[in-house]
């Protein structure tokens, strides 16, 4: 790492005294399968956009980031989102070479449902909403953690491996900001 910025050349964040990057700092594998496995695209659905994904993960720290004066938690808020739409790429695409249309929806007990804004947390108080947040990471987590059990293919688990690292640092973050505000 040279001058504060990371593999990708964005720029680390200073938060708290301690420089720490939005994102681990390794390089996401390359996104590829070894087979079509419709199962397995139906399962990343749920982490894609489904009630506990990365799609309302996104949609809930930009609602909480326009409610926020503190400029860095905004910061933070809005550098955690940019991470988390990445996320939503990557699983829209695993999701299509494993066989199946990244639509915005999640598959449950063969029934579809379509993401929706009542995914979103709209709650106001801040420490609701930060406990809030890390328990959807931690949640977010072990789906991933789920999902790597079920499959043989390591394409799949390693790049699930690594958003992990990356939901981790999310939780570190917002911790630090729970403890902060």
């Amino acid at each position: 790492m040279e001058d504060g910025k990371n593999k990708k050349g964005e720029k680390d964040i200073q938060l708290l005294g301690d420089t720490m990057s939005y994102e681990a700092n390794l390089l996401y594998p390359e996104i590829k399968v070894e087979k079509k496995d419709l199962k397995l695209a139906k399962e990343l659905l749920a982490s894609y956009a489904g009630e506990i994904s990365e799609e309302t993960a996104v949609h809930n720290y930009i609602f909480q980031m326009m409610l926020q004066s503190n400029k860095k938690i905004k910061e933070t808020l809005k550098q955690i989102a940019i991470v988390e739409m990445h996320h939503i790429a990557i699983l829209g695409q695993l999701i299509f070479k494993l066989g199946v249309v990244p639509y915005f929806l999640s598959i449950n007990h063969k029934k579809i449902e379509w993401f929706s804004g009542h995914f979103i947390n709209y709650e106001r108080d801040w420490s609701a909403v930060i406990n809030q947040d890390i328990k959807e990471e931690i949640e977010a987590i072990q789906n991933y953690e789920k999902i790597i059990l079920h499959t043989k293919d390591p394409n799949i688990k390693a790049i699930l491996k690594r958003i992990i690292l990356d939901e981790e640092i999310h939780i570190q973050l917002l911790k630090q900001l729970k403890e902060e505000k």
